[in-house]
């Protein structure tokens, strides 16, 4: 029981926080904090903020023994539709939600796919996206592969980058 009161505490929280910082682009600049603190434990050296591929500015990339760069970049969409799977109890209508949430997983990849030149940077890009997102895309994670794209949660992100790091150092 207090688990659980102290979960709904939790959730109740975390919405309000939401209700606090909702617009679009305050969403993206929350979640790109989520991950700069995340990346803190990188030195200087290994991060490059606000790298530019063809025109287009990525906010990180991590730098590889190469002098290649890992664009990541960070997505957060979705909140509405997340909040109505939430509360949603009838299957049919969770499944057309979450081909939305996959539909709008999958064309915001789109735009980070265009980060990838293997001239200046690896054969994929990062794309990090709240673990919520994460948890309901099955479909879209290998579509966006496809594009170059990975997909991760927030939540993995530094082990991820730490593993690549060290597989491609």
């Amino acid at each position: 029981e207090a688990r659980v009161k102290s979960e709904e505490l939790a959730r109740e929280s975390i919405k309000r926080l939401e209700t606090i910082i909702a617009g679009t682009q305050t969403k993206g600049k929350a979640g790109e904090n989520i991950i700069r603190e995340q990346l803190k434990v990188f030195p200087a050296d290994m991060m490059d903020m606000n790298f530019r591929v063809g025109g287009k500015v990525v906010e990180f990339a991590l730098i590889l023994w190469n002098k290649k760069r890992l664009p990541l970049d960070v997505k957060w969409g979705a909140t509405d539709v997340l909040e109505r799977l939430e509360n949603e109890k009838d299957e049919p209508a969770k499944a057309k939600l979450i081909d939305m949430v996959e539909k709008d997983v999958m064309r915001k990849s789109k735009e980070v796919s265009q980060y990838v030149d293997p001239s200046i940077t690896a054969p994929w890009a990062i794309m990090a996206v709240p673990d919520a997102v994460f948890s309901v895309c099955r479909e879209a994670q290998l579509e966006v592969y496809r594009s170059r794209v990975i997909l991760l949660p927030y939540s993995n992100c530094l082990p991820f980058l730490l593993l690549f790091y060290g597989l491609y150092f």
